[in-house]
Formats: C-alpha cells, structure tokens, sequence
C-alpha cells in the first residue's frame, strides 16, 4: 500500500502521535485508526492493520486500495466502525466479515465488491449501520440478514440484487428508519413492508415490486420514493387510511407505476410536502388540486 508523496510521517516518532492514530489512555494500544483520503493505493500489507487487535475503529475510506490483506480480517472482535467506502476493493467479501461480532457501523459503499453477500452477516448482532450501496453484490438478499436486529439504516441499493425479501424481513427490524433498496432487480408485493413501523426513509425505486401501494405508507414516513415499479391501486384512498401522518410527509414520488383513479383530494395535510412526483401513471382526468401552502 502506497502514500502520495504531499504526505509525510514522522516514523521515528511514537506511533501514537501520528495523524490519524488514537490510543488508548496507556497510550499502549492503537485504538482508533482514521487515514481516510491519504492518497492510499493498492493492497493492504500483511502485519500491518491485521496486527491491531484492540482497534476499535477503522476509516480507510476514499482512498484508492484495492485489497485487504488476509490477516485483515484478524482485527475481530474489538471493531465497532469499519469504513471502507470510496475505495476500489473488487471481488467477494469473504465470510470472514462475520469476525467483526461487535460491528455497530459497517460501510462498503463504493466500490466493487460482487458475488452473493455473505450469509456470515448473520453473525454482525449490534450492527446498526449497514452499507453496502454501488457495489456489484448479486443473488438474493441472505436471509441471515435477519439476524440483524439492532439495524437502524440499511442501504443495498445500486446493485445487482434479485430475488424477493428474506421471509419475515418486515418483522425482523423494529428499530429501522431507513431502508433504501433502489436500483436493484428485487421483487415482491407492497405487503413485505407493512411491519415497519419506524421507517422515516423508504427509497425502492427501480425494482419490481408490485401490489396495493397503500400497503407501502407506513404512519412515520418522511421520504417516499417507489418510482418505477409496479405498484397499483388509488392514491385517492389516501385519506380513509388512518395508518399514515401525512404531517410528516417532505418527498412522495411514485412515478411510472400503475396507479389509478384520482389524486388524493386534501393534500393540506401533508403541510410539509416539498417534493411530489406523480407522472407516468394511469390517473384518470381531473383537476390538481389546491395546495395552500406553498412548497
């Protein structure tokens, strides 16, 4: 692994006082390593990071490394914050990420990562971040994934994913508030969504799902995003569902689906409406409603 030149460490200084590095109050142990941005290249050297064993936070990210070397994934047990994002990291994520027990953060948004995702993230039982967005990850999503019950933000978009949600994937997350699936080959009906009660963000624009669209409005949304799918029915059953607090609403697009009927007649609920897409529906004629607050 290389450093731009513009870079420049003292070696014969503690380790410790380098930029990037924390220890703990021993000043023993390194236990927090941030060297995101450095100019970073190629693949990680062996003995290096893998010998940290009480590191408790690792950012790598937007750097230009292209592989981890295979005592990485010794680290283990300690790691909380792993960000690997903005890097160029290719080929499978090996089962060993499973090693990362006490992950609460996990980032490997940005690069290009491929193959299924390991059914080993069953074993990450404190995450509450996961991201793995923009990379080439493929196969259906692993029902391990279930297991993860602390999450909080999950993002697999930008994949290659198909396949339809794990079973129970509605009921597995009670503390999730944003889901972003977009821009995958994932299919299945509006109902997968109806136990997610703590959702502020849904985005699973792009895929195939399909059913009554009002199985997707959960009561806390904020941001709604289910544009090209195949979601059916009337928007204009909005206003009988007492399930969902227009009040919260900032974004609604549910462009190119297969909706039907009129609009939702009293959009003065959703005062704090700022985006709205409808286009690319089977709406019949009508007039757009007022809306008295402006957006």
């Amino acid at each position: 692994m290389a450093v731009t030149s513009s870079q420049e460490f003292n070696f014969s200084a503690p380790v410790c006082s380098w930029q990037g590095v924390f220890c703990d109050a021993q000043r023993v142990n390194v236990i927090s390593l941030v060297v995101s941005s450095l100019g970073l290249s190629g693949v990680i050297p062996e003995t290096t990071i893998g010998k940290l064993s009480k590191l408790q936070s690792l950012d790598l990210s937007n750097n230009r490394i292209t592989s981890l070397s295979s005592d990485f994934w010794s680290i283990g047990k300690n790691l909380k914050t792993l960000n690997l994002s903005y890097n160029q990291i290719s080929g499978i994520l090996p089962n060993n990420i499973g090693n990362f027990a006490a992950l609460e953060s996990l980032d490997l948004s940005f690069n290009s990562f491929s193959e299924n995702i390991p059914a080993s993230l069953s074993s990450l039982l404190s995450v509450q971040v996961l991201n793995l967005n923009e990379n080439l990850f493929m196969g259906s999503i692993p029902s391990g994934l279930l297991n993860c019950q602390s999450l909080v933000s999950l993002d697999i978009s930008s994949n290659r994913l198909t396949g339809t949600l794990p079973d129970g994937f509605s009921a597995a997350f009670p503390k999730l508030k944003a889901l972003n699936l977009a821009r995958n080959e994932i299919h299945g009906k509006s109902s997968v969504f109806s136990g997610l009660n703590s959702m502020t963000y849904l985005n699973v624009s792009s895929n195939s799902f399909h059913g009554f669209v009002m199985g997707v409005f959960q009561k806390k949304l904020e941001v709604i995003d289910i544009s090209r799918n195949y979601f059916q029915g009337y928007l204009s059953d909005m206003n009988s569902t007492s399930n969902f607090n227009w009040s919260h609403l900032v974004v609604l697009d549910v462009s190119s689906n297969q909706l039907i009927g009129e609009f939702f007649h009293d959009w003065n609920e959703a005062q704090n409406l700022k985006h709205l897409n409808l286009a690319h529906n089977r709406f019949s004629g009508q007039v757009f409603p007022r809306i008295e607050k402006a957006f």
